[in-house]
């Protein structure tokens, strides 16, 4: 629980609001977006008086996210901030499939510049993007040109997939604003 000034939480505070009821049952071979799905049924309320939740771990956005999360710190963000953005995005518009996709096809960048390559790896994403992130300073030393080459595939593949996701979301806008044209009777173009 949190602090108050008081320096107690009432049990409201401590209550969790349930925003849709769970239609199934999680098993444990349940696959990925079924368990997603079950636990974005549920949302936790956070008290008012309680300071931000925020999660320091990429791979775990979405999760934390559906667990009350508001936002998060993510050195792949330094890197990659529009897919973090679309993602939170489509969360908060409870559109689960964009969501998990883009919480999976981040993930791979978010080990590399953070478990696999580390610091370095970081610095080298953030030069591929024209980001002045500097050079490791010693004893760490910079990435070789193989995992440049690897880390320009990853941001690559994102941007794909970030420009494939703007381009359908604005057809979906041009659709819906020519069905909204012709209910009010207007003629389309």
């Amino acid at each position: 629980c949190c602090s108050t000034s008081s320096g107690v939480c009432s049990s409201k505070q401590q209550r969790t609001r349930w925003l849709l009821t769970r239609s199934t049952e999680v098993d444990a071979g349940s696959s990925p977006t079924a368990v997603a799905r079950t636990v974005m049924s549920r949302s936790v309320t956070m008290p008012s008086t309680c300071p931000s939740l925020h999660t320091g771990n990429a791979p775990t956005l979405l999760p934390a996210l559906s667990v009350g999360a508001q936002g998060a710190i993510l050195a792949a963000a330094n890197v990659i901030p529009g897919i973090f953005g679309k993602l939170r995005s489509a969360f908060v518009e409870r559109d689960l499939e964009t969501a998990l996709t883009l919480q999976r096809r981040s993930n791979a960048l978010s080990y590399a510049v953070t478990r696999d390559f580390g610091v370095p790896g970081l610095k080298a994403a953030m030069r591929l993007r024209g980001v002045n992130g500097g050079y490791p300073r010693a004893p760490l030393l910079d990435v070789d040109v193989v995992t440049t080459a690897k880390l320009e595939g990853m941001l690559n593949e994102l941007d794909d997939l970030l420009e494939m996701k703007t381009r359908r979301n604005l057809r979906l806008v041009k659709r819906s604003s020519r069905a909204n044209a012709l209910q009010r009777g207007n003629r389309v173009a």
